[in-house]
């Protein structure tokens, strides 16, 4: 919905997009029409309890019912509405905890104060390990959801090792692409600064070298506020800072003020009770227990984190016992030399504790867990973990996990496919770093967790132009960090073998979602590791398939840079790659690297030398029966015939390639294919069969996670509109289209362009251009789904968007 002038007209074309009469809501609401005329045409506003009834009957999400009821009675502007759409829910990531958050009042009204002062851009949150800085970042930020209505948005950043990926980070959790010619801080910028976003980043002390860049993005982007969680302030211009202390604890037992009357006011016997009830729930507080459960939470010095694990060993202890315990192991421990600051002391006490407690295959377990970067399934677990492959997932697995969950060292989660994930808080998985590397195994467990996810991206790879690429899709970019940690071992010890196998496995995951210049910066690497190494050039002397993985990842690292406009570039790198396969006589890649010069020729409008090298492409890949080759080489022909403008003959092309990408199940190729013949036939003056390819490429990618398939149809769809005299409609469509490209960073087919531009300035010239900006920017307005959802006439709006 476009942005209101009123709340009036907002709600008279709220009520209007969900077909609901005047007549009838005010039936349902027992006032007389003529009231809510009144309203949408602002001449009186609605009561609270007339605007709590409006925000049931119009499903208003609960997230966003109060910031209604205050624009209807006139106490917020109505902009605070502008993106709310019937049927939406909260633009949100933030996770649903679930335990309420203990004894932190006071610092989450202060934070909601603090971040609600139009002075206060950024807030960081500080505090020492363990003391929940986190959890009660998430808390404040949902209280917020409706100060901003934009989005509320959590960026972990505890798995990046790289200050550089921060803003890739951001860009991929709102969904905004990373390729293009923009700087990740201007296009981030552009597209946040009309909008009121609040992002909360999570253990920014890993990347503080990256707080700049943040202080810019704030400055580029006017409505923007930040909420950081750090052990350290990020020393930034217009920082604002909260230390956030630990809970309340009872005072020494020597003090007699600690009696049944008081606990409650100590916020850490709360939370010990909290946790301890839900693992033994008829545990109360008595005089017998009391003064344990005040000395638990003195010892532990009132750290929420180190707490939750005392309070679960409830289950099988008293608390008296488990004083005891933490007496005698802490006695121990005094005198260690441990180079630990101050404030880690503590916890990482509970954690000696806590980890002392387990047996010894739950403990080797737990301390392996610590190098995945973020989640893993219980399939990863027994493979990187135990060494142990196979579908079936061995008892002694299931039982440690078990063990670890029930310890709170671990935590359950599950994914869009229903599988459970597990996880370590940041702190913990330290701790568990730290006890891998004193058990001498750390860079065993290093290199068998690259070595599974090497496999798993080489099966990704294979199925990529398959049924399952999107499918392999969601899980590479679930596991992206872990990804980012093996191509870190490899680099960081010197493998090259190991780096460029990983680079190449990922050239289409990259490609396909857009990760171009992090992508560079990985495969180039590779290519430096591959020169300067000894060992390697020992081993691919004589080794055909090493040569071939080195010019393949050659020819990856071109298409790369051409994907980047660096056209010298990537004519380099793929001279470097066809000179290795000529070596070796490698029919297709040497037809694969052909084809790629032809891509830059055909950029470069070499018509001649891009017919003579797709000739060339396409007799090798006929003799040598490559089908794959032949499809993407009668492509990429076809889209030379476009530009030339010989429509019959790249009709006739497209068709061909159509059956080939068809007989193979290449889904991509198959979209590209159709969309190539859309285009072509509306060039040819036959917008009905254009418009069924058109929709026919849409509803196959119906599914797909990327924004970045879908706009060349939509425009295709629009095209449409406008030669069948649908001006209105057109621009609905291409509103949308250029917000869904400025978020991607995609830039339109150079082909496909001038067949847009001309119905562009049809369409403009039907119609009032008052009308024209209004409609314009009401498509702007929609997301992906909904716009799917009105040109399929269905209820279809699943967040396609979710996985980019």
């Amino acid at each position: 919905m476009e942005y209101s002038a009123s709340f009036g007209e907002w709600f008279r074309e709220y009520r209007e997009q969900l077909h609901i009469q005047r007549a009838e809501l005010a039936a349902r609401l027992g006032c007389a029409p003529v009231t809510l005329r009144k309203i949408e045409t602002d001449e009186r506003r609605p009561s609270r309890q007339l605007a709590e009834q409006l925000a049931d009957h119009l499903s208003i999400p609960n997230q966003m019912r109060e910031v209604f009821i205050r624009v209807a009675r006139g106490e917020l502007p109505v902009e605070y509405l502008r993106r709310l759409k019937p049927g939406m829910t909260a633009n949100t990531n933030l996770p649903h905890p679930s335990t309420p958050l203990a004894g932190r009042e006071r610092e989450l009204k202060e934070i909601q104060n603090i971040l609600s002062r139009p002075d206060v851009r950024l807030l960081t949150l500080t505090g020492a390990p363990g003391v929940g800085k986190t959890r009660l970042a998430v808390e404040a930020a949902s209280t917020l959801l409706n100060e901003f209505p934009d989005g509320v948005f959590l960026v972990p950043l505890a798995p990046l090792n790289d200050p550089k990926l921060v803003l890739v980070t951001i860009a991929h959790t709102l969904q905004i692409g990373t390729a293009g010619s923009e700087t990740l801080i201007e296009r981030l910028g552009r597209y946040l600064n009309s909008q009121r976003f609040l992002l909360v980043l999570d253990n920014f002390e890993h990347v503080l070298e990256a707080a700049p860049n943040l202080t810019q993005l704030i400055t580029a982007s006017t409505h923007l506020k930040v909420l950081v969680t750090s052990r350290n302030a990020l020393e930034q211009p217009g920082e604002h800072r909260l230390t956030l202390l630990p809970l309340g604890v009872p005072p020494a037992v020597e003090n007699t003020a600690f009696t049944m009357s008081t606990p409650a006011s100590y916020a850490a016997v709360d939370l010990f009770m909290q946790r301890a009830r839900a693992v033994k729930p008829d545990l109360t507080l008595s005089d017998s227990n009391l003064r344990a459960i005040g000395q638990i939470c003195l010892r532990l010095d009132g750290l929420p984190l180190a707490i939750e694990f005392v309070a679960a060993r409830c289950a099988f202890f008293t608390p008296q016992e488990l004083l005891a315990q933490l007496d005698a192991r802490y006695a121990l421990q005094i005198n260690r030399n441990r180079e630990l600051p101050v404030r880690h002391l503590t916890l990482w006490q509970a954690l000696d504790w806590s980890y002392g407690l387990l047996s010894p295959a739950d403990q080797q377990l737990f301390r392996r867990l610590g190098v995945f970067a973020t989640s893993c399934t219980l399939e990863m677990i027994q493979e990187v973990c135990n060494g142990n492959s196979g579908k079936v997932v061995g008892k002694e697995v299931i039982a440690g996990v078990m063990a670890l969950l029930a310890s709170s060292l671990l935590e359950r989660q599950e994914d869009y496919e229903g599988t459970s994930r597990f996880r370590m808080l940041q702190t913990i998985r330290e701790y568990a770093l730290d006890q891998l590397a004193i058990s001498g195994e750390l860079e065993m467990l290093r290199q068998q967790h690259a070595q599974y996810f090497l496999k798993m991206a080489q099966e990704a790879e294979k199925a990529w132009d398959g049924p399952d690429e999107w499918g392999w899709l969601r899980r590479l970019v679930v596991v992206r960090d872990d990804l980012r940690a093996a191509l870190r071992f490899a680099i960081e010890t010197q493998d090259a073998v190991l780096a460029l196998r990983l680079n190449a496995a990922l050239f289409s995951f990259w490609n396909t979602c857009s990760i171009l210049a992090e992508a560079r910066s990985w495969l180039e690497a590779a290519l430096a590791l591959s020169q300067s190494s000894e060992q390697f050039a020992i081993e691919v002397e004589g080794d055909p398939g090493l040569v071939a993985l080195k010019a393949k990842v050659l020819n990856v690292t071109g298409y790369n840079a051409m994907s980047l406009s660096d056209y010298d570039q990537a004519y380099d790198y793929f001279e470097q790659g066809l000179a290795l396969y000529r070596k070796i006589d490698d029919r297709w890649g040497v037809a694969w690297s052909i084809r790629n010069f032809a891509l830059i020729d055909l950029a470069w409008a070499k018509y001649a030398e891009v017919e003579k090298l797709l000739g060339e492409s396409l007799k090798i890949c006929e003799r040598s029966g490559d089908n794959w080759g032949l499809a993407w080489t009668l492509y990429a022909t076809a889209f030379l015939k476009l530009a030339q403008g010989e429509l019959d003959q790249a009709k006739e092309l497209l068709e061909q390639s159509l059956a080939h990408l068809r007989q193979q199940r290449m889904k991509f190729g198959i979209y590209r294919a159709l969309l190539g013949l859309g285009y072509t036939l509306f060039e040819q003056g036959d917008t009905v069969g254009a418009e069924a390819y058109f929709r026919e490429a849409l509803l196959l990618n119906r599914e797909t996670p990327l924004l970045t398939l879908m706009t060349n149809g939509l425009v295709g769809l629009g095209m449409v509109a406008a030669v069948k005299g649908e001006p209105y409609l057109a621009a609905r469509i291409w509103g949308a289209v250029e917000a869904l490209r400025e978020m991607t960073g995609e830039h339109p087919f150079v082909t496909f362009q001038r067949s847009y531009e001309r119905a562009l300035r049809a369409a403009r010239s039907q119609v009032d251009a008052a009308e024209w900006r209004a409609t314009w920017a009401k498509g702007r307005a929609l997301t992906l789904p909904q716009l799917l959802a009105e040109e399929f006439n269905d209820n279809n709006t699943t967040p396609v968007e979710n996985y980019l």
